[in-house]
């Protein structure tokens, strides 16, 4: 999904270091395993999630620009049937 993020960064002008992303990713999956992103919190409290904001605005852009985002599309329709579920 980063590397989706990339791409539509470097086609609106700007540059990301992968390296560095993937290094971050890295270190809060080792140091914060405990953490629960906000959009979970969200889920588990039954509100709705960022995520037309995050991964939808990077699909939108993305279409401006023709370039495929399966990984971000497919989590953004994971999210909001999520949305609708019961979380009890």
């Amino acid at each position: 999904m980063a590397t989706e993020v990339s791409w539509v960064a470097k086609a609106e002008g700007v540059f990301v270091n992968l390296d560095s992303v993937f290094g971050t990713i890295a270190y809060a999956c080792k140091h914060h395993g405990s953490h629960k992103a906000s959009m979970l919190q969200d889920l588990l409290a039954g509100k709705r999630t960022e995520v037309d904001a995050l991964n939808g605005a990077i699909v939108k852009i993305a279409k401006h620009h023709g370039i495929a985002t399966p990984l971000n599309t497919v989590l953004g329709s994971l999210v909001r049937l999520a949305e609708l579920g019961d979380h009890s």
